[in-house]
C-alpha cells in the first residue's frame, strides 16, 4: 500500500483506535489549504508469490504510470563506472594528508591510483567543500579557497576526474536568496535558520555554474532534515514536490544525474516523476566495521521505483592507520562484494597506501566499467518472512544476469548464527528458469565442483558470516552434441557471468560461441566446462574490446 499521486503531500499514519490497529493514508494533516482540482490516490498492490514479487508488480506499475525508464540509470557514469569517494566513511572525509590541502592530497590519490592501475573514472567530494553557516547550512555552494586553492576546474582538468558532489539544506543566510542580496525567490524561516528555493532559474544557475568545473552528478542528501524542519514544507501540499521537480529539471537540463541522499519515503517516491533521479542510499552512513552493507531488503523499494540502491562508500583493507575514526574494516571482502551487487556505485574510500588492488578489481574490468548482474540482490522472501516470525539475523540475497536468454544466478549467504540455515532453490531465489541447472562456488577454478540446482535439490546455507560468507553461482547446463556444457565464466570477478562482459551466447549445431567485451586489448580467463572437462579459456582482446571463445575447437579469438 502507498501513495499513488502527490507524494510530497501524502502521510501515512500507524495508530490504535479503541484497542485496533489503524493505519491510514491521506493528505497532511498541517496542510493549510488544497487547491482546486488538486488529486490524491493511493495504490494497493498484491501478489501471490511473495514479498519480492508484490515490490517488483507494484514497481512496474508506477514506473509505467510515470513513465520513469531506465535510460538515464543506463546511462550515468557514477553508476556505471568505478568511483572514488570522501563522503562519511571515507578516508578522507573531513581530513587530509598531512600538512596538505584537499586539492593536494586527491592530486596525491589520483598518482596513487595510477601507480596501481585503478580506474577510477569519477570522483566525490563531500560537505567539507562548501560554505556553510548557522547551524551548518549551505549558504554558498562554491569551493571554499583554501580546500581548493586552484579551483575545483583546475583540479577536473589535472586528474580527468569530473565530480559527484555533496549538498545539504540551505541556510538562512543563503547568498543566493533575494533577502540576503541574491537574485533568486528563497522561502526563509527563521525559526529553524533554514531556507527551500522556490525558483527554476535558480536550479538553472546552479547546475548551469556548477556543470563548468566538472559536476556530473548532484547528491542532494539530508531530504529529510529539509523537509522535516521547514514549515512550509508541511503546510503547503505543492511545495515539496515543486522543490524536487524544478531541481530535477535543471539537472536535466545541463545533463547531470541526481542521488538521493537521507531520502523519506516519499522524496523516493517522487523520483518517479523525475527521470534524472538514478541513484539513492539504500542504507546509512558507512564506517569502517559496521553494517551498512545490510541493504537487502531496502532494495526491494529502490529497485521497484527504477532507482539503482547505493550502499555508501567503503575500505578494501582492514587497517588503515591515520584514519579519522580510530577503527578497522574487519570485512572489507563482503562490502566489496555487495556494493557490487548492488547495481549502484561502486565507491572506494581508502586512504593513500592502503588499497587492495586484487579486491577493486573484482568489481570491474580494466577501464573501471562495473560487472554488474541484471538486477540489484535482493533479500529473498524466506530471509524476510523467517526475520518476521522466527528470529532469523541472517541476510540471504539473490540475483541474476540474464545474458541470451539465459539466468545465470548469483546466492549471497550472511550474518548468520552458527545455528542458522535456510535451503535456496531455484523458485526461492526467484530466477527464470527453464531446464537443469547447476551450483557452484567461487572456488571453481581450483578443483571446486558444481552440483544439481533445482527445487527438489536446493543450496543448503548454513553458518554463513561476514568474513567466511556464502557465495553461489547457478548456470545452466546446455547439452550439446550429447554432451554437457556449463558456463562458469569470469571467476576472477564478483559476477562471473555479466551483461558488461558476456554480450552474446550463440548455440548452432556446429558450436556454441560466447562473445566478450571490454577495455581494449585486456585479458580475460573465461571458466566453462564440456564434457565432464573443466576448461579455464584465456583470452585477449582486440583493441576494439572484444573477443570470440568457440567452445569446440578450445580457442578464444580476438575480434
Amino acid at each position: 500500500m502507498s501513495p499513488f499521486t502527490q507524494f510530497m503531500a501524502a502521510s501515512t499514519v500507524y495508530s490504535k483506535v479503541r484497542a485496533r490497529e489503524v493505519v491510514s493514508w491521506g493528505i497532511m494533516g498541517m496542510a493549510m489549504q488544497i487547491p482546486r482540482d488538486f488529486v490524491y490516490s493511493t495504490i494497493i498492490y498484491h501478489s501471490t508469490e511473495g514479498v519480492n514479487k508484490a515490490f517488483t508488480g507494484w514497481g512496474s506499475v508506477m514506473t509505467r504510470y510515470y513513465r520513469k525508464d531506465s535510460a538515464y540509470r543506463d546511462s550515468d557514469l557514477t553508476v556505471k563506472y568505478l568511483g572514488y569517494w570522501t563522503d562519511n566513511g571515507a578516508y578522507y572525509y573531513y581530513h587530509t594528508e598531512k600538512n596538505k590541502t584537499y586539492e593536494q592530497t586527491i592530486l596525491d590519490v589520483k598518482v596513487y591510483a595510477d601507480m596501481l592501475k585503478l580506474p577510477y573514472r569519477y570522483v566525490q567530494f563531500d560537505s567539507w567543500f562548501y560554505y556553510k553557516g548557522p547551524k551548518e547550512g549551505v549558504t554558498n555552494w562554491t569551493s571554499m579557497p583554501k580546500i581548493f586553492p586552484s579551483g575545483l576546474r583546475s583540479l577536473w582538468e589535472k586528474t580527468g576526474w569530473p565530480v559527484s558532489a555533496h549538498n545539504r539544506w540551505w541556510s538562512d543566510k543563503v547568498v543566493y536568496a533575494k533577502q540576503n542580496g541574491g537574485k533568486f525567490n528563497f522561502i526563509i524561516e527563521e525559526k529553524s535558520r533554514k531556507a527551500v528555493p522556490v525558483d527554476q532559474t535558480f536550479w538553472d544557475y546552479l547546475m548551469k555554474t556548477s556543470k563548468e568545473w566538472g559536476l556530473i552528478t548532484y547528491e542532494q542528501d539530508w531530504l529529510n532534515v529539509e523537509f522535516d524542519y521547514i514549515t512550509a514544507m508541511y503546510s503547503d501540499v505543492t511545495l515539496g514536490r515543486t522543490w524536487l521537480t524544478q531541481m530535477g529539471a535543471a539537472a536535466a537540463k545541463h545533463g547531470i544525474t541526481i542521488q538521493y541522499c537521507m531520502a523519506p519515503s516519499r522524496a523516493a517516491l517522487q523520483s518517479l516523476e523525475i527521470p534524472v533521479v538514478t541513484q539513492a542510499r539504500a542504507t546509512g552512513d558507512y564506517q569502517p566495521g559496521n553494517d551498512n552493507w545490510k541493504i537487502g531488503v531496502s532494495s526491494l523499494f529502490v529497485d521497484a521505483i527504477g532507482v539503482a540502491p547505493f550502499k555508501d562508500n567503503f575500505w578494501t583493507t582492514t587497517d588503515q592507520p591515520g584514519n579519522p575514526y580510530g577503527k578497522k574494516e574487519t570485512q572489507p571482502a563482503l562490502i566489496a562484494l555487495a556494493a557490487t551487487l548492488t547495481t549502484g556505485p561502486v565507491a572506494v574510500g581508502d586512504g593513500i597506501g592502503f588499497s587492495d588492488p586484487a579486491l577493486i578489481m573484482r568489481s570491474c574490468n580494466t577501464d573501471g566499467l562495473l560487472l554488474k548482474p541484471t538486477k540489484p540482490a535482493k533479500a529473498i522472501n524466506k530471509q524476510i518472512i523467517q526475520a518476521a516470525f522466527s528470529g532469523f539475523r541472517g541476510e540471504v540475497w539473490s540475483t541474476y544476469s540474464t545474458i541470451s536468454g539465459m539466468s545465470f544466478g548469483i546466492i549471497l549467504g550472511a550474518s548468520m548464527q552458527s545455528n542458522e540455515s535456510v535451503t535456496v532453490g531455484p523458485t526461492d531465489a526467484g530466477f527464470l528458469q527453464s531446464g537443469r541447472s547447476v551450483a557452484y562456488g567461487a572456488n571453481i577454478g581450483a578443483g571446486g565442483i558444481s552440483a544439481e540446482f533445482s527445487d527438489s535439490k536446493p543450496l543448503v546455507l548454513k553458518g554463513c558470516s561476514n568474513v567466511e560468507f556464502c557465495l553461489r553461482y547457478t548456470t545452466p547446463v546446455i547439452t550439446h552434441r550429447g554432451r554437457q556444457l556449463m558456463l562458469y565464466g569470469e571467476m576472477s570477478k564478483w559476477v562471473v557471468m555479466s551483461p558488461q562482459r558476456i554480450t552474446n551466447i550463440i548455440i548452432s549445431s556446429n558450436d556454441v560461441q560466447v562473445e566478450l567485451t571490454g577495455a581494449s586489448w585486456e585479458k580475460v580467463v573465461f571458466s566453462l566446462s564440456y564434457g565432464g572437462q573443466l576448461l579455464q579459456m584465456p583470452c585477449l582482446l582486440s583493441n576494439a574490446g572484444r573477443a570470440r571463445i568457440s567452445v569446440l575447437e578450445g580457442t578464444c579469438v580476438p575480434v
